[in-house]
């Protein structure tokens, strides 16, 4: 299993659902520095989808 530590530090997956758009975003945290932001990706939340498809979003996001 994967702690979320590379060997630069930790890894940390943060997600932000809304109802008009899903924001996900991986930072590295590693001892003594700044968070470094790895990624960030942004899509609409289209929840007229319902919520199955929200999910899905959220999962691929993961």
């Amino acid at each position: 299993m994967n702690d979320g530590t590379d060997e630069e530090g930790k890894l940390i997956l943060a997600l932000d659902v809304g109802g008009t758009k899903i924001a996900g975003s991986v930072l590295r945290f590693s001892s003594g520095h700044m968070p470094e932001l790895i990624r960030l990706v942004q899509e609409p939340t289209q929840a007229q989808e319902g919520g199955l498809a929200v999910l899905q979003r959220i999962v691929e996001f993961s």
